[in-house]
């Protein structure tokens, strides 16, 4: 597998991407579904673990609890202590809520 990643004829990002996804479905669905039944607190120690290989679907997960309104605080301090893009994702959450208030007044 690691030799089918690294192959030079392989460049394409996407195109290994699809190449694994296809081969590794069962194993992807099952890390998604894992993901999904953690609590938050437990996901937010994954999300915050850098080298557990499960930031990216941490990171999607937490966005959508915190846009269903589901422990928004504990997910924003964590998403706050986070890389910039994080930061910026939760303060332009919050705008859209001071703006869908002012408009609703």
């Amino acid at each position: 597998m690691v030799s089918l990643y690294r192959n030079k004829w392989l460049n394409s990002k996407s195109l290994k991407e699809s190449i694994f996804n296809i081969m590794f479905k069962d194993q992807i669905g099952k890390r998604e579904e894992r993901i999904k039944k953690l609590e938050t607190a437990a996901l937010i120690s994954e999300f915050q673990d850098k080298h557990g290989g499960n930031v990216a679907l941490c990171r999607k997960e937490l966005q959508e609890r915190y846009k269903a309104g589901v422990d928004q605080e504990l997910i924003a301090e964590a998403f706050k202590q986070s890389g910039q893009k994080d930061q910026q994702w939760v303060e332009s959450q919050k705008k859209k809520v001071t703006d869908e208030r002012q408009e609703n007044k």
